[in-house]
């Protein structure tokens, strides 16, 4: 099939940055500067749109042929601007680089994945791009405020075209150019690994998810900005009462007025610092703590986020992104990022949502005391639905711990998720050897932060993040430890039973399997490819192992923890995590399958939740039949129990 590969360069009046790219396009003054493109893999070629060349017939031809694959890398800004601009080419025609890319283990951005992929000099991008679309992409900025204006100085202009400077316009067209040759000669690299019609039918879902966008309550969320700005101040007097300081917002003052009024010492104003000092203080020293921590809270920044991404209609889209963990597949958020929202515990949401779309701070104060914590808890409310539908909410109950009961073959865990399913319960029972019905409160919080820590071969400082040491001693998490590992045989044999099948994939170049024959490993001259249940592949790029005193340690390529391509360690833990959720991913994709192909139009989700928005005429019919749809066996996972449960809501909650 012929190839059509395609670069452009756009100027718009909206932030792309902040916006989005659906924002972005919508904009009246949004235009394409330049189109480099070329067919297959032959010469690479530019028309200049600004400057009033139009495009050959044989790519107009080329965009309208169903029969054309378009590539280009991040499609989906390739796609939203051409449609805006009049050709509307439809996602199953797109084919992306950046996101084939990734799914083999390579890193996202263009310059980062021709490096990671040894790209020779000539067809690395060009690292000087950057300042050519700050100047011809933008608006022009008032120098002293920052903002766009409607004319100012610069001899009376707002942007930046290509007669203002023609050597850089050229400049500008070369690297266009150079971005679509970057661009096929990583097509050209990755090309023998076949990308698998099931994750292009993937892919395509996830376009059309982010082409409808979700609904937001524009007032909550302005009422939740102008509410948190009266707060800040409010806060912001409350610490200058105490402590007598002019600049409260000053971590040097602050930290120096903390260690001169307690007898404990601080050297930082970080969550974790002001958490673990908070304990230990009392009086002002405690409340100016506690009042700080307040104003470090982020609690607006996704409100702004809505506003800024939030077209004419108040959608916003473009909040998902295809293979964003290219370690396991799972969706990634943009923009508002859904995918890190905060914990939610409020009552009585109809209420407070009223007070705050009225922007009343005087009433939020006198019913909360914390309100960044409440602003922070009603972010997932702002998402809505139109008149005359209702969302319907549905999510997998507890489906990594299902995954791993499953692949690890422990049957009494099995056995749990086929009766009552209450593994926090089941947990404590088992390693505190009590019946089930004796667990209390306390008793299930541990089996609970043991079941979230400790699948993954994680011990004493898993528990710590998960917060264990805020009730338990280091001697206390240490017996969780022990006690979770002895009543969980089958699952630790699982971790040095992948960690075993990997060492002898990478060492002998073999096929190696799970006992069980659930999960394959293989080993190529560039790839460890781990293959799933589902059949999809997970790839691990120039996987190594090296002797390290004792013993062998595995090795790959990938982004570090600083985003870094560098070699990253592994274990067999580790590895379990990736192939659980992998699983879980596959389970979610397998299911909002179903759902699109029976009508359900999806708005949003968020690890394994799925909501739609559907007519309030039926909505329980329509209810029960997602969450049949969704709970339906696997045929690629025969034996795997999977429940779902959902709700209907006229707002994104937590039920």
């Amino acid at each position: 099939m012929q190839r059509l590969h395609i670069d452009i360069e756009t100027f718009s009046g909206v932030n792309l940055l902040t916006s989005g790219v659906y924002k972005y396009a919508a904009s009246p003054d949004f235009e394409i500067l330049l189109f480099a493109y070329c067919f297959n893999s032959g010469e690479v070629k530019i028309v200049d749109l600004a400057r009033g060349e139009k495009l050959p017939t044989a790519v107009v031809a080329a965009l309208k042929n169903k029969n054309v694959e378009k590539w280009a890398y991040n499609a989906a800004f390739e796609r939203v601007c051409l449609r805006a601009a009049g050709f509307e080419v439809p996602a199953e025609q797109w084919r992306c680089t950046m996101v084939t890319a990734a799914f083999f283990g390579f890193p996202f951005g263009l310059a980062a994945c021709g490096m990671a992929l040894g790209l020779s000099p000539d067809k690395q991008k060009d690292p000087g791009g950057g300042r050519l679309i700050s100047y011809f992409c933008c608006p022009l900025r008032s120098e002293k405020t920052g903002e766009k204006p409607a004319l100012f100085h610069y001899e009376s202009r707002t942007r930046n075209r290509a007669e203002d400077d023609l050597e850089k316009w050229q400049q500008f067209k070369n690297y266009c150019i150079q971005d679509v040759i970057t661009e096929t000669a990583i097509y050209n690299k990755i090309a023998y690994l076949m990308f698998p019609e099931s994750e292009l039918k993937t892919y395509i879902l996830d376009q059309k998810i982010n082409d409808r966008g979700v609904l937001v309550d524009i007032k909550l969320a302005e009422g939740a900005i102008k509410v948190d700005k009266e707060s800040r101040i409010d806060i912001i007097s409350k610490l200058e009462c105490i402590t007598g300081l002019k600049n409260v917002n000053s971590p040097v003052q602050l930290v120096d007025w903390i260690n001169a009024n307690s007898e404990e010492t601080i050297n930082s104003l970080t969550k974790e610092s002001v958490i673990n000092l908070l304990p230990t203080v009392t009086g002002d020293v405690k409340k100016v703590l506690e009042l700080r921590l307040r104003l470090a809270k982020t609690s607006i920044r996704k409100y702004i986020a809505m506003l800024n991404y939030r077209e004419n209609d108040n959608y916003v889209r473009g909040l998902f992104q295809y293979y964003g963990a290219n370690r396991t597949g799972r969706f990634a958020g943009r923009g508002v990022q859904l995918h890190n929202l905060p914990r939610m515990y409020l009552k009585y949401l109809d209420a407070i949502r009223d007070v705050i779309k009225r922007g009343d701070y005087a009433l939020t104060a006198l019913l909360y005391d914390n309100i960044p914590d409440t602003l922070s808890q009603l972010i997932r409310t702002a998402f809505i639905c139109e008149a005359e539908t209702t969302l319907a909410v549905v999510d997998f109950a507890a489906i990594e711990a299902r995954v791993i009961a499953w692949l690890a073959g422990e049957q009494w865990r099995l056995k749990v998720f086929a009766t009552h399913g209450k593994i926090y319960e089941a947990s404590a029972a088992a390693m505190f050897n009590v019946p089930i019905e004796k667990v209390d409160k306390q008793l299930r919080q541990q089996g609970k932060v043991a079941e979230l820590a400790l699948g993954f071969q994680g011990a004493v400082g898993a528990l710590c993040k998960m917060g264990a040491d805020r009730f338990l001693s280091k001697p206390e998490m240490q017996k969780i430890v022990k006690l979770w590992r002895k009543t969980n045989p089958a699952i630790v044999a699982l971790w040095a039973e992948v960690e075993s099948c990997v060492i002898s994939a990478i060492s002998l170049c073999a096929k190696t399997e799970l006992k069980s024959k659930l999960v394959s490993f293989y080993c190529d001259d560039k790839h460890l490819i781990i293959t799933l249940p589902s059949g999809r592949e997970l790839y691990y790029v120039q996987p190594q192992i090296i002797h390290e005193i004792i013993k062998y340690n595995i090795y790959y390529k990938g982004l570090d923890d600083k985003k870094k391509w560098g070699l990253i360690d592994t274990y067999g833990g580790k590895l379990v995590e990736n192939i659980v959720q992998a699983i879980a991913r596959d389970a979610l994709v397998a299911a909002m399958h179903r759902l699109d192909e029976n009508g359900f139009d999806i708005a949003l989700h968020v690890h394994d939740e799925i909501a739609a928005q559907i007519p309030i005429k039926n909505a329980e019919t329509r209810l029960e039949k997602m969450i049949k749809l969704m709970s339906a066996p696997l045929p690629w996972a025969p034996g795997l129990i999977l429940t779902a449960e959902g709700y209907l809501t006229s707002f994104y909650k937590k039920d």
